[in-house]
């Protein structure tokens, strides 16, 4: 028996079958994106979603959809019914998308055992200050503090360049 061989035109290794990876879904087109990105690289898109109408639910390149309730209203539903819906698909990976989902997950890995949580840091788990504790984080980092400014310059510089 032979399995089918998928390669990501992103990557020169092989992979026997599709990984799933359960997105939670926001109702924005940028999910939309995501998705279809995920399937061009091999993968198999799965959504977790608290409205079925969304545009990356409808798209042909989802393989699917599992209900979740929305996260702004109870975060501790969400997390358990995202992570029983990853045991079920046997997702290779969840991915939050946006911050709702963040808030939600943050500190949550162990109920997503075996699963990889993307999106999620173990240090700090959440960034949820002000600017001052943002910029502390960048200068410990890179040793120079955020500036908001230059990095709107320079993807600016970026988008430009690349038209």
């Amino acid at each position: 028996m032979s399995k089918t061989i998928v390669t990501s035109p992103t990557s020169q290794h092989s992979i026997p079958e599709r990984l799933r990876i359960l997105l939670a879904d926001n109702n924005n087109y940028g999910v939309l994106a995501v998705v279809r990105a995920l399937r061009a690289a091999g993968y198999e898109p799965w959504l977790a979603v608290n409205d079925a109408n969304s545009y990356a639910a409808r798209s042909r390149t989802t393989a699917g959809t599992v209900p979740v309730p929305d996260p702004s209203f109870d975060g501790e539903v969400f997390v358990h019914e995202l992570a029983a819906a990853a045991v079920r698909l046997s997702a290779a990976a969840v991915l939050p998308s946006e911050d709702a989902h963040l808030m939600a997950l943050a500190g949550r890995q162990d109920d997503f055992a075996g699963v990889v949580l993307g999106g999620i840091s173990l240090w700090p788990t959440v960034v949820n200050e002000t600017y001052a504790t943002i910029s502390e984080i960048s200068t410990e980092i890179s040793g120079q503090p955020f500036n908001p400014l230059a990095t709107v310059e320079r993807g600016w510089d970026l988008w430009m360049n690349a038209l």
